[in-house]
């Protein structure tokens, strides 16, 4: 977290299901991330970034440098907006998770078959 911002890296993993072994991959998957999430939150997600090892042995987002990872930069969301603090709070109704169902339903039902 910085300041207004959310930064998330790929764990680097490898197992049957899915590989995020390398910084290709693992870029790759941001963008995929990014391209995917902007459809249902545009204003959150905002960029893929990458970080870079820069000769004085610093990390710095998009350099020059030698790329070690990527992030999907994202906008800070206030805790008062986060589920568990609606939870916790009661302020989760049934009225707002059947707009949350009736929204997800007509995305999901707007696709394409693949």
């Amino acid at each position: 977290l910085i300041g207004d911002q959310a930064c998330k890296l790929k764990k680097s993993v490898r197992n049957d299901y899915l590989d995020f072994s390398t910084v290709a991959a693992r870029c790759h998957f941001c963008h995929e991330e990014l391209r995917l999430n902007q459809r249902l939150a545009p204003g959150i997600y905002r960029s893929v970034d990458v970080l870079a090892l820069v000769s004085s042995g610093q990390l710095h987002f998009d350099t020059d440098g030698e790329p070690v990872d990527c992030v999907v930069r994202m906008r800070r969301l206030p805790v008062t907006a986060m589920l568990d603090h609606a939870l916790l709070n009661h302020q989760a109704t049934s009225a707002t998770m059947q707009q949350v169902a009736a929204r997800m339903a007509a995305f999901h039902g707007a696709l394409s078959p693949l």
